[in-house]
């Protein structure tokens, strides 16, 4: 498929597609029309159709969409169709969350590795993985292909597994640290703030009226 400029809105849409597209197929669903689809994603079918005409025809009038078709294509859109590999550093409760969470997997993001700068979590065991010190992180990154790595540690920590991070050209970076970071050349940053929709539901409650 030849590149196409779309916007990070259309991208995040696109995401949230696939997301309950990959639900349907899990509960055994084979065709939805793009009225059930876009109420699902909580969008206007106009919206959904218009999305998805960007890289050419999926539904079938009187049909809908192909679950299976559909989901294929937009994760070659979103550069899925591949599996992707991915560590966490940091073994707290975020941690511990994310690599617990089971669709990321069937997303195809392949949890590799954890990684925690505190001693008393090294060995400890998450899932499959035993936890690594943060001190092998460089030499880990050397020897694995690593396409996002998730960020979860103290505030402390964050600039110096950030340079570990850029020096091994890591494509991108999900931080979900107490602090921001800006993308680095070859490395994106998504901050992710777990405190951030919180407030803006509590600025609604106040303003509700």
């Amino acid at each position: 498929m030849d590149k196409i400029h779309i916007s990070n809105k259309t991208i995040e849409r696109l995401s949230r597609y696939l997301r309950y597209l990959t639900y349907l197929e899990l509960d055994g669903v084979e065709r939805v029309d793009s009225k059930e689809l876009a109420e699902l994603a909580l969008v206007s079918p106009a919206l959904l159709r218009k999305d998805l005409s960007h890289f050419g025809g999926f539904g079938k009038s009187g049909y809908g969409y192909d679950i299976v078709h559909l989901k294929k294509s937009i994760e070659k859109i979103l550069n899925t169709d591949n599996p992707k590999n991915f560590i966490i550093i940091g073994a707290g409760n975020i941690g511990k969350a994310l690599a617990n969470y089971i669709y990321f997997e069937k997303l195809n993001f392949m949890l590799k590795a954890i990684f925690d700068c505190d001693s008393k979590k090294i060995s400890e065991k998450i899932g499959k993985l035993n936890v690594k010190s943060c001190d092998d992180l460089s030499n880990y990154l050397k020897e694995y292909s690593v396409d996002i790595a998730i960020l979860t540690t103290p505030m402390q920590a964050v600039k110096g597994l950030f340079h570990i991070l850029v020096q091994n050209e890591v494509p991108a970076v999900w931080n979900f640290a107490p602090i921001d970071i800006k993308s680095a050349k070859n490395t994106h940053v998504i901050n992710e703030h777990l405190s951030k929709n919180l407030l803006v539901l509590s600025y609604h409650i106040k303003n509700k009226h």
